[in-house]
C-alpha cells in the first residue's frame, strides 16, 4: 500500500488492529509522517467531504487549507507554520505534487452516494404490493389470483408465465410482467413492455418510464439511465426520486 493510500486507510479507521499498532509505532518514531497525517486530518476537517466536490471545487477549498500550513504557494516544498513560541520556521519538504494531494483528498472523500449501479438498484427498486384489477372471467380472475400471489411474494420466475396469458388483458398486468422479467435479468423484453406502456395514455405510464430508468441502471448503463430519468416530467410522481437518483450517478 502506497504511503498515502496507507495514510488515508488509518484516517478512515480501515486498517486492522495489528497494521493500525504498526502504523501508530511509526507515527511515534517518524516526525514527517505525524506532520503528514496532521495535514491530512486538516484536509478531511476543512473540506466536508460528506459532500462529492469536483476538481474545481476541491481547489477552491485547499485554498485557505494551503494559506493555513505553508507560507508560499509552492505545494512540493513549503514551510510549515509552527505555533511554538516564535521558533525559526522548520523548513519541510512535502511529498506531495499538486495532483498527489487532489488524489489524496479524493482518496479521503466517503460520499454516501458513492454507490455502484447494483446498490442504487437496490436502494431504489422497491416494488408495490399489488391488488388484482382484472376482472374479465373466472379463467382469468383465477389466473390472476394466482400470478399476483406469486409475484407479491417475489417469485417472479414462477409469476412470468401466468402473467404472459394475461398481459393483454390489463395494462397493470403488462406492468408487473415487465417488472418480473426485469426481476429475472431479461431486460430487453421487460424494456419492450415498459416502452409500450410508456407510449400509451393509462395512468401506468409514468411508471412504466421509471422503470424504465431502473431496468437500464440494473444493466449498468449510466448513459441510458440518465436519459431515462431527465424523461420524467416535473409532473410525475417519480421526478423527486428521478432529480435524487441523478444526483448520485
Amino acid at each position: 500500500m502506497e504511503k498515502y493510500e496507507l495514510i488515508a486507510a488509518y484516517i478512515n479507521n480501515e486498517l486492522d488492529a495489528t497494521a493500525k499498532a504498526n502504523f501508530e509505532t511509526q507515527l511515534q518514531n517518524d516526525a514527517q509522517l505525524a506532520e503528514d497525517v496532521a495535514i491530512y486530518k486538516a484536509i478531511e476537517n476543512n473540506m466536508q467531504l460528506q459532500t462529492q466536490p469536483n476538481e474545481a471545487a476541491l481547489l477552491k477549498n485547499l485554498q485557505p487549507l494551503q494559506q493555513q500550513y505553508f507560507s508560499n504557494t509552492t505545494p512540493t516544498t513549503a514551510s510549515l507554520k509552527t505555533n511554538n513560541n516564535g521558533k525559526v520556521r522548520k523548513m519541510i519538504i512535502v511529498a506531495l505534487s499538486a495532483a498527489a494531494l487532489l488524489a489524496l483528498v479524493f482518496l479521503l472523500v466517503k460520499p454516501s452516494s458513492n454507490l455502484n449501479t447494483k446498490e442504487l438498484y437496490a436502494q431504489y427498486a422497491i416494488h408495490e404490493t399489488v391488488n388484482n384489477t382484472i376482472r374479465s372471467g373466472t379463467a382469468s380472475n383465477a389466473t390472476l389470483d394466482e400470478a399476483t400471489k406469486l409475484y407479491n411474494a417475489k417469485n417472479y420466475k414462477a409469476a412470468i408465465p401466468l402473467l404472459q396469458q394475461i398481459k393483454d388483458s390489463s395494462v397493470q398486468a403488462k406492468l408487473m410482467l415487465g417488472i418480473a422479467q426485469l426481476e429475472t435479468n431479461d431486460y430487453a423484453t421487460a424494456l419492450t413492455h415498459f416502452n409500450e406502456i410508456s407510449n400509451g395514455s393509462s395512468i401506468f405510464a409514468d411508471k412504466a418510464k421509471w422503470y424504465t430508468a431502473l431496468t437500464h441502471l440494473k444493466k449498468d448503463d449510466k448513459t441510458a439511465t440518465i436519459a431515462a430519468l431527465k424523461a420524467l416530467n416535473k409532473n410525475s410522481e417519480y421526478y423527486n426520486k428521478a432529480q435524487e437518483l441523478l444526483k448520485k450517478l
